[in-house]
């Protein structure tokens, strides 16, 4: 009598209790099934295409990457490659340029150019099928960097060296056909690269924004910048 009045009771129990054991089932299903908007691998796709694209600035001529646009580039993009490479030399510049573009191919680089940087960074973006901006470039430095054919000093590292003109004939080599996507900036105050060059050079095939003021040094960056965000943001 007694094991039949504890056995019921404890069938009593058991059905009493399997509404909230099926409750308690459905609920950490519904929980497995809903990404935590804490984890980090279910950010936006944005996010996620932001992060994952690389950034590299290539200088100008007789620059480096301890110039005052470098430093402000690194100071708004902490984890920019800031590229070293010899000016003066095209072959020589172009392997080493080559070299530090290749291993971040997986991580889709924007390339910036600056001046003769603008014009690597082109025909590198051309050859990988990148997206670049380019600051006042130098589109022709055969013609351009003429005058500064003889003893140069760099002027941020004071490295000395010879620029002959056997070097300027070699940039026509790195000349690549097609376009590649890209924004070009020059700014109308410009000293040494006459903006209207860039207007010849990419009118039509980039976007091109002509900025007032300035110089060859590129004084308006927070325009870049913004183009930069856009780019590193863009698929």
């Amino acid at each position: 009598m007694v094991w039949a009045i504890l056995l019921i009771v404890v069938v009593f129990l058991i059905a009493s209790a399997m509404p909230l054991i099926r409750q308690n089932i459905d609920e950490k299903k519904r929980l497995a099934q809903t990404p935590s908007e804490h984890d980090p691998a279910q950010g936006s796709s944005d996010n996620m295409d932001a992060a994952s694209r690389a950034l590299i600035y290539i200088h100008g001529f007789r620059s480096s990457p301890l110039s005052e646009k470098s430093r402000a580039l690194q100071a708004v993009f902490p984890d920019i490659t800031l590229a070293s490479y010899d000016t003066l030399h095209p072959d020589t510049g172009f392997e080493q340029l080559d070299e530090i573009v290749r291993a971040q191919l997986s991580l889709r680089p924007v390339l910036v150019g600056s001046s003769l940087g603008g014009f690597w960074s082109y025909q590198l973006a051309k050859k990988y099928a990148l997206k670049c901006v380019l600051l006042n470039p130098c589109m022709h430095p055969e013609v351009t960097l003429k005058p500064c054919i003889g003893p140069v000093e760099n002027m941020y590292t004071g490295e000395r060296g010879v620029l002959e003109k056997r070097d300027l004939l070699q940039y026509d080599r790195y000349r690549l056909e097609g376009e590649a996507e890209c924004v070009v900036l020059h700014e109308k105050g410009d000293e040494l690269i006459p903006y209207w060059e860039s207007v010849a050079n990419f009118e039509g095939k980039a976007k091109l924004i002509l900025v007032e003021g300035g110089s060859h040094s590129f004084e308006h960056l927070e325009i870049a910048i913004g183009e930069i965000r856009s780019l590193l943001a863009s698929e």
